[in-house]
């Protein structure tokens, strides 16, 4: 059953993705980003690193990221600024799924632009804590244990740099 909803889940953003167009975009314009590896590739990590994330935040029916429309339960901020509203824990409120999807996409791909040398470890850290000094481990979670399962949902080592898997230097 969480199968298929995430199946669902994964056509619904693809679908919506579709809609807004397919062209890559190399503009360096706050919310879009431009790789220097081949597109391809580069979409291909961006979503399984996303579709990880989303797993992990229990992107399901009856979820607050999936009542929300935010698969990344991203809180209210610089990449929230698309939402309609916010609930009581204040996480993002989105219009629909499509535009929750492109404010997780585009928190994973600036801050990855903007930070290469960051691992896995450093990326959930600050995901999590908004510091990639801070304790990993306190009431929003584990970022060490999240960086691992991403890490290992897309099959590499949290240790791996960002800018291996998304083409940045």
């Amino acid at each position: 059953m969480v199968l298929l909803v995430l199946v669902a889940a994964v056509l619904i953003y693809l679908y919506e993705k579709g809609k807004a167009g397919t062209a890559a975009s190399t503009s360096t314009e706050p919310g879009t980003v431009a790789a220097s590896q081949p597109q391809s590739a580069f979409q291909d990590n961006l979503d399984n690193f996303a579709q990880a994330i989303t797993q992990m935040e229990g992107f399901a029916p009856g979820s607050r990221a999936y009542r929300n429309n935010n698969p990344g339960n991203i809180k209210v901020g610089y990449y929230s600024q698309d939402r309609v509203g916010n609930d009581s824990g204040n996480f993002a409120i989105f219009a629909d799924q499509g535009d929750g999807w492109d404010a997780l996409n585009n928190y994973i791909t600036r801050h990855a632009q903007k930070n290469p040398t960051w691992n896995f470890y450093d990326f959930f850290n600050y995901y999590l804590h908004g510091s990639t000094t801070a304790n990993p481990v306190d009431s929003e979670g584990d970022a060490n244990s999240y960086a691992r399962s991403v890490a290992g949902y897309i099959g590499v080592d949290p240790n791996t740099p960002l800018s291996t898997l998304f083409g940045y230097s």
